[in-house]
């Protein structure tokens, strides 16, 4: 839920310097575009994947529940194609688990900001949790591969 809040805060920011991109649909993709996470990971005692997370993933998730209340509401088409479209492309590109890229701003507002936010709050757990383990100025990071300063 933090991510996605913080998602819709960025989101909110860059529409105020961008005010020609449509505020209503940027932040529609911002609020649903990890619903389907509420279906991909289950939470008990610790966090698991579920099998449909595991098999359908939560891009698609969120695009099931989605479609079903567009239908009921009868959206026009193409404000639902662009919706669906800024869920399947939130993570930018193919390799990092996108089906489509990015083709309209209000898309690529939204994979900015989810990979921000994403990105931000890994680094910044990463700096905290390294804390407690070294006394050293440098920690190395495996995913980003470099070190990452801890002061």
């Amino acid at each position: 839920m933090q991510h996605t809040i913080e998602v819709a805060e960025i989101c909110e920011l860059l529409c105020k310097q961008n005010p020609e991109m449509d505020r209503d649909l940027l932040l529609t993709g911002a609020l649903i575009h990890d619903l389907g996470k509420l279906i991909e990971i289950h939470v008990g005692v610790r966090a698991r994947g579920t099998l449909e997370g595991q098999f359908i993933g939560h891009s698609i998730e969120s695009i099931i529940w989605y479609a079903k209340y567009m239908e009921e509401l009868n959206f026009p088409n193409l404000l639902r194609i662009k919706i669906i479209h800024m869920i399947l492309s939130h993570h930018g590109k193919l390799e990092f688990g996108a089906t489509k890229e990015p083709m309209f701003p209000e898309a690529f507002a939204l994979h900015s900001a989810d990979a921000a936010s994403a990105m931000v709050s890994e680094i910044v757990s990463y700096v905290e949790e390294s804390k407690l383990e070294t006394n050293n100025d440098t920690n190395y990071h495996r995913n980003y591969k470099r070190n990452i300063l801890l002061k």
